[in-house]
């Protein structure tokens, strides 16, 4: 069974030290984390044990330093699996996420989804969404076998 973590920290800069200990301390197998709020200039965070893919929220030119949004997602390193790049979610380009597959008995997978809809988006909602968005704004992190 895995163990998943999904937390939105509202910044990471100050709370690695606190995550780290959690992570270890519950010992998780997957961590999804949403608005890191770091930079293009900021370094990876670091987790002893685990992979880290990042991805920064998208800055126009001369914003890059505007702070907002950011997902990682830390897979332990004993654990195989397949990072799909290819995931735009609802095919706007504010919405942030981030997709991994790990593969599990009799050639099944578990994908796993980080995803962050930013507040700009969800006031945008067009009524015939209305039925659907809801259930992904509810939920940051998916698991889907198949």
């Amino acid at each position: 069974m895995l163990k998943i973590l999904q937390l939105n920290v509202d910044s990471i800069t100050f709370k690695m030290d606190e995550l780290r200990q959690f992570v270890k301390k519950h010992d998780i197998d997957v961590f999804l984390i949403q608005e890191t709020k770091l930079t293009k200039k900021d370094a990876t965070p670091k987790f002893p044990g685990y992979t880290v893919k990042r991805k920064d929220r998208a800055q126009p030119k001369g914003k890059e330093t505007d702070r907002g949004g950011g997902l990682p997602t830390g897979i332990r390193k004993t654990i195989p699996y397949k990072n799909l790049e290819k995931h735009n979610i609802r095919g706007d380009h504010i919405t942030e996420g981030q997709e991994i597959e790990i593969p599990t008995q009799n050639r099944q997978k578990i994908r796993i989804t980080n995803i962050y809809v930013p507040p700009t988006i969800r006031q945008r909602i067009t009524e015939q969404e209305e039925v659907r968005v809801p259930l992904i704004l509810r939920v940051a992190a998916t698991v889907e076998g198949g």
